[in-house]
């Protein structure tokens, strides 16, 4: 904001009113635009090395609470092969009352976003990250899972276990935040996808969000294959009020924002 009052200062006033006029007309036209056309500009330092992953940020966040250790992932669940998955993948958005198994949902959790090694200290996941900075966090929010109470949990991929933030029935407030959509109130679980901006910022700046929202279509994609791939089904949400659902989750929306929802189930 305040390099853009710089350069409309070094204007004169009739070429200071056009640069207003060409905002708010493209404001008008399309937000979208705007903020692409601001991430085209080159940061001052390509490579801020104080601020890149070798010091900050940490990859993988550690939250508070009981911890449940997730099954080993079991490949032999799978019941489709990866050109199958791909051809018979649908959005899903009816769904059975059957409960999913933990063994199920510790492979879907796995597949979709576990780590599965590491180079230099950085962990490999299973999804493609810019910079290798993976800004994208999981909660669940539980419905139907044996073995695990209806609550909501954080997964951290490194440890593979779910760490237990709230304990209850939240379908309700699930139903209500994100428009009355009858497959987020019914489906035994919802993956909640998080994006922690800064780490992404930490090495591209501007562009960063840019970024993250691509890093969070690899990860969807692989929700929606192995869902598919083990006989489960899900569909993309991404209309919901994002102030309720970061407060449910209990992220700022500033520093860690929601980004999209995964319901979760055995297709109806």
């Amino acid at each position: 904001m305040e390099d853009l009052k710089d350069v409309i200062a070094r204007l004169d006033e009739d070429e200071a009113r056009e640069a207003v006029k060409i905002i708010h007309d493209l404001l008008h036209y399309s937000p979208n635009l705007v903020y692409h056309y601001y991430s085209l500009i080159p940061p001052r330092y390509k490579w801020p090395l104080e601020k890149t992953r070798w010091g900050l940020p940490k990859l993988i966040k550690k939250m508070d609470g009981p911890k449940i250790k997730l099954p080993k992932p079991d490949p032999s669940h799978f019941k489709k092969s990866l050109p199958e998955a791909l051809v018979e993948r649908r959005s899903v958005r009816r769904f059975s009352r059957e409960p999913l198994s933990l063994e199920l949902l510790s492979t879907l959790l796995y597949y979709s976003l576990g780590v599965k090694g590491s180079t230099w200290g950085i962990p490999l996941r299973m999804f493609p990250s810019a910079g290798a900075l993976q800004p994208i966090e999981a909660y669940i929010q539980v419905n139907n899972v044996e073995g695990l109470d209806a609550g909501i949990y954080h997964y951290e991929p490194d440890e593979h276990m779910l760490i237990e933030l709230r304990r209850g029935d939240f379908r309700r407030e699930m139903y209500l935040y994100s428009l009355q959509q009858d497959h987020v109130r019914d489906a035994p679980l919802n993956i909640i996808l998080t994006i922690v901006l800064g780490r992404t910022e930490s090495k591209y700046g501007h562009r960063a969000y840019r970024y993250a929202l691509l890093d969070t279509g690899h990860v969807g994609m692989n929700i929606y294959l192995v869902s598919t791939a083990l006989g489960l089904g899900t569909c993309a949400v991404g209309a919901y009020y994002d102030r309720d659902i970061d407060s449910l989750i209990g992220v700022d929306g500033i520093e860690e924002l929601s980004i999209i929802i995964y319901p979760v189930g055995y297709p109806k």
